[in-house]
């Protein structure tokens, strides 16, 4: 260690330490194999680097950053200069900033995901799904195969199969599905129910019509009477066959 007058700097020779505390508890030198230079505490030991006061600022500056373990054999965070900043697990890069945002990698637990509007939820390697509100509506896209929305993992609630039909199930078992020419009812049963003092009423519209010629329905009013009836105004029926 010598005192250099001309460069008022007072100098270190590879490997040999500035040290503080009593038992060499701080040592900082330049370590000649690998060419590091280090601030080493003592096992035990906290060190701290402190901004003391308000308005102060504390800046790491190197082309690569790295937070590591005592033995250095293990990095935290690994930040590269007009590069990607990663955080790591055990080792394992878990997030990762890009270009365009970030990569996880595993699981993310959150109490509140807030995603602006057009903005997308993609799932898939070829973003096949795609989850998102655009303003005035909210859509779910499913690209290239089937959407099924399940309770479980076996037991289907709905599927939406790609140039095809849409079948909804009741405890797993497929009721209703629609087909080219309209829909199939899956069952023996197929209940109409009219709300509270209201008629129940199944209407047939032959060729997609507006004529009331081709409006025709059953119509059990909600004094219990049944009739089969035509429209012969809008919203305005006239029984053809009637019972009581």
């Amino acid at each position: 260690v010598l005192w250099d007058k001309s460069d008022n700097a007072l100098e270190f020779a590879d490997d040999a330490k500035a040290t503080f505390g009593g038992s060499a508890d701080l040592q900082i030198f330049h370590q000649s194999s690998g060419s590091f230079n280090q601030i080493q505490g003592s096992s035990g030991v906290n060190t701290r680097i402190r901004q003391l006061g308000n308005g102060g600022a504390l800046y790491l500056a190197a082309t690569n950053i790295y937070f590591q373990n005592h033995n250095n054999n293990q990095t935290f965070l690994h930040a590269v200069n007009n590069g990607s900043v990663q955080l790591k697990y055990s080792g394992n890069t878990k997030f990762e900033t890009s270009s365009t945002g970030a990569t996880l990698t595993g699981t993310l637990l959150a109490t509140t995901i807030d995603i602006p509007d057009s903005g997308y939820l993609r799932l898939g390697t070829g973003d096949d799904l795609q989850i998102y509100h655009n303003g005035s509506g909210s859509f779910i896209d499913a690209y290239t195969t089937d959407l099924e929305i399940r309770n479980s993992n076996t037991e289907l609630m709905a599927e939406f199969r790609l140039n095809n039909a849409v079948d909804l199930y009741y405890d797993g078992t497929k009721r209703l599905s629609t087909h080219s020419q309209g829909a199939i009812v899956n069952g023996h049963t197929l209940y109409i129910r009219g709300a509270s003092s209201e008629d129940a009423r199944l209407f047939f519209i032959a060729n997609n019509s507006a004529s009331y010629n081709d409006h025709y329905s059953l119509n059990v009013a909600a004094t219990g009477a049944f009739a089969i009836q035509t429209e012969v105004n809008a919203n305005q029926f006239e029984n053809l066959i009637t019972a009581t």
